[in-house]
């Protein structure tokens, strides 16, 4: 199945939130829902729908089948990543009270006392970072996720970068056979058991020195 890969629009939240969520897993519950789910979902749409960073529509891309949408990639330049992480914080500072932020930030304490949970280095200035990728339920298992990976790649190309990275929960056999399926090697973690593991794709061969 070939599905139309589109930017994502403002209009696209009810689509977008969801599948961001789905990429977020228990901790995007955990932590930007702060234990609620219905309180997640009201925050990514705020995010979402605001320009400017790292989990905005204006990074993002739709996959559509036959006019349906069909799957979600939120992705940038590595060389992005600080100015776009940088960006959310206007948005929290929206979404969230100042209890609630303070809350954010024992959460966030919490998490980092997990075994294996590190903040790791998410992509280098060379590399296109997939931020986040998801398939809405009813088109899963076919090629969606795969089609999205090569259109990363081509975006990634044409800003003249010529590595894909992404960040996958260690625990997550099937999306991590799928992303070495596309090529993606799993990069060493200093952690025996990390928490996420970092996958790379080299899209060309680099020439010999």
């Amino acid at each position: 199945m070939i599905p139309l890969i589109r930017p994502a629009r403002p209009e696209d939240a009810p689509l977008g939130v969801p599948l961001l969520a789905s990429t977020l897993g228990d901790l995007g519950c955990e932590f930007f829902g702060l234990g609620s789910q219905e309180r997640l979902m009201r925050v990514l749409e705020i995010f979402f729908i605001s320009p400017g960073h790292r989990m905005s529509y204006q990074i993002g891309h739709i996959a559509e089948v036959e006019g349906t949408p069909a799957g979600l990639l939120m992705a940038f330049p590595g060389g992005h990543l600080l100015r776009l992480s940088l960006g959310l914080v206007p948005c929290i500072l929206r979404a969230y009270s100042l209890n609630e932020r303070l809350q954010l930030m024992r959460v966030g304490a919490r998490l980092l006392s997990r075994p294996g949970f590190t903040l790791s280095l998410e992509a280098r200035r060379d590399e296109f970072y997939i931020a986040h990728l998801a398939t809405h339920p009813n088109f899963r298992r076919q090629g969606i996720a795969s089609a999205l990976l090569a259109f990363a790649e081509r975006l990634a190309v044409a800003g003249r970068l010529f590595k894909l990275a992404l960040l996958v929960a260690s625990d997550n056999f099937t999306a991590i056979r799928l992303y070495e399926k596309n090529g993606f090697i799993p990069q060493p973690a200093r952690e025996a058991r990390p928490y996420y593991l970092r996958m790379v794709k080299f899209l060309i061969e680099r020439s010999p020195q």
